[in-house]
C-alpha cells in the first residue's frame, strides 16, 4: 500500500532531521510514526469506552480488601 502526504518544506526538514537522529530512513521513520499514532488512537478509544461505561454505571464494582 502506498500513501502520499503533502508536507510543507519546514515539516520535511523536521522529518528528515528526526529520521537522521534515529539513524533510519525517512520512509521507516514515517511508517513507525504512523503506526505509533494508530496504536495510540486505539488505546485512547479503549480508555474513552471504559470511562463512558464507568459514568453510565455499566461496569462491575469491585471492593479492594487489604490483607496484612
Amino acid at each position: 500500500m502506498s500513501i502520499t502526504i503533502e508536507l510543507s518544506p519546514a515539516d520535511v526538514e523536521f522529518v528528515q532531521a528526526q529520521a537522521a537522529a534515529g539513524n533510519v530512513s525517512i520512509e521507516e521513520f514515517s511508517r513507525e510514526a504512523i503506526m505509533k499514532a494508530a496504536r495510540n488512537a486505539s488505546y485512547l478509544a479503549k480508555l474513552d469506552r471504559a470511562f463512558k461505561q464507568s459514568i453510565e454505571k455499566k461496569c462491575t464494582p469491585h471492593e479492594l480488601i487489604e490483607v496484612d
